[in-house]
């Protein structure tokens, strides 16, 4: 597979773990020779005419590589860009809160590496120059009962980690989403940032931006003013149970938009939150909201109008069956309890009757003969012995999202490959032993805890961050 087709399949994908993947797997070579590069949200490519090309997100300059010549070889940070000219100097562009693009002075260099807020040099005579930082790597601040309200309320973080694509900021310990920063078509709100949880979508938070669609978190309280108005793209909207307001004109003018479901834990809403909606035909709403007589009045707009009878927060359980799936209903979230099917590919749907499915329960699916799996973003949890012995089972990828791993969760199966998204929490026990084809295996900074034996031992490549390894403590103990 040549470059080009190589940063076409790129650009198709969405999360950065299957981006690496996927460039690991088709363009590896590229990548050794440093012909290509990956920072956190953008692409650089060395031309064959030795001047280079850089796509994506360019916040911090990070694709201001006009004018370069004579490159020999590219290398990216998360946010920077640099490259290895044939007179053996170096360039730099993008973030340099680190020192990572002060290279102006180094000479005779024969090799590069960058990463997250550093960037290093070999020179001819094997020596290694390496950048130095400029700044401490943010940390999180802590509210104190001294802090004013005011004071809180303007502590923009540096974004570190896998929320660089937001502006935000804490206050009354929660996170509040300012602006989306990307140009991802799919975005996920994340549920935490920096260890608070984030609660509200600012206004105007993602106006005009070129969202097709959006996962909102569980953590969700608030939507407030115009905060999708004018996304002109946005065609699926999925809100969990849990938000309490939403502002006015939060979805005004999003012409794509064809259905909007408000979750029963939806108390008031603003005026004209559909305005210029053109294409939206089903509006379902809690019947008990207050604001939405207004809302249906000022549409402007044909539309069929569904009423949610009662706050599902407050609903008893419910068993039903959907399609081959046995469920339990309660507290305004579905637990999928049994498989009945027989299918070789299963797809976790998103909700039932409206309401987020977001487990699967202990043996839904213990000894089925499916091959491939498809789960849910809604999805947050799966129980212990879930897919056991689904021997067949040999394709699967964890959608982010999901926090907890239950014991046995997947053991026994035939999976080959295993990426475990930052969104994960906690591995059981046994989780995947038994695993016997798995050959490869991703492990995240966020993952707290891991059982013992959680994976087959022999793995050929596990990667894991020395930090995570340190904070686990048992690290040893959990491939057995």
């Amino acid at each position: 597979m040549d470059k080009e087709k190589i940063i076409i399949s790129y650009f198709k994908l969405n999360e950065k773990e299957r981006q690496e993947r996927y460039l690991a797997t088709n363009g590896l070579a590229f990548l050794k020779k440093g012909l290509i590069a990956v920072g956190y949200t953008h692409f650089v490519t060395l031309q064959d005419d030795g001047s280079v090309a850089a796509f994506g997100n360019n916040e911090y300059g990070q694709c201001n590589v006009d004018g370069w010549r004579n490159v020999i070889k590219v290398a990216a940070g998360d946010f920077h860009t640099v490259a290895l000219k044939s007179d053996g100097t170096v360039s730099a562009a993008g973030d340099n809160r680190y020192g990572q693009c002060n290279v102006e002075e180094w000479r005779d260099i024969t090799d590069i590496f960058a990463d997250k807020g550093f960037t290093v040099g070999v020179t001819a005579d094997g020596k290694i120059m390496a950048t130095h930082t400029a700044e401490k790597t943010p940390q999180r601040k802590e509210p104190t009962s001294s802090t004013s309200a005011s004071t809180k309320a303007n502590q923009i973080y540096d974004q570190t980690n896998d929320i660089r694509e937001f502006k935000f900021h804490i206050e009354d310990n929660k996170a509040i989403i300012d602006k989306y920063l990307g140009d991802s078509p799919s975005v996920v709100i994340p549920s935490h940032i920096n260890g608070y949880p984030v609660e509200v979508i600012g206004a105007c938070a993602f106006e005009h931006s070129k969202i097709k669609q959006v996962v909102f978190p569980p953590t969700l309280k608030i939507i407030e003013n115009h905060a999708f108005g004018y996304c002109g793209n946005l065609e699926a909207v999925q809100i969990p149970t849990g938000p309490e307001q939403i502002g006015s004109y939060a979805f005004m003018h999003c012409i794509k938009l064809r259905t909007l479901t408000l979750p029963a834990s939806v108390k008031s809403v603003g005026n004209w939150i559909v305005l210029g909606c053109t294409n939206l035909r089903e509006l379902t709403i809690p019947k008990s909201c207050k604001g939405c007589k207004d809302l249906i009045a000022s549409s402007g707009i044909t539309l069929k109008i569904n009423y949610l009878e009662s706050d599902a927060s407050t609903d008893k359980p419910v068993t039903g069956v959907y399609k081959d799936f046995e469920y339990i209903k309660n507290n305004g979230e579905i637990s999928i309890t049994k498989y009945n099917g027989n299918a070789d590919t299963v797809v976790i749907p998103e909700e039932i009757d409206g309401v987020p499915v977001r487990c699967i329960g202990k043996k839904a699916f213990y000894g089925k003969g499916l091959s491939s799996l498809i789960l849910s973003q809604n999805l947050r949890e799966i129980g212990e012995e879930a897919f056991g012995w689904c021997v067949m089972l040999s394709k699967l990828e964890i959608p982010y999202g999901l926090e907890i791993i239950g014991n046995n969760a997947f053991c026994s199966c035939g999976i080959k490959e295993l990426i475990i998204p930052k969104s994960v929490k906690k591995i059981g026990f046994s989780a995947f032993t038994f695993n016997l084809k798995l050959e490869k295996l991703v492990i995240p900074d966020s993952v707290e805890t891991i059982g013992y034996s959680a994976f087959p031992a022999g793995i050929k490549a596990v990667k894991i961050s020395d930090e995570t390894k340190h904070r686990l403590k048992n690290y040893d103990d959990i491939f057995g």
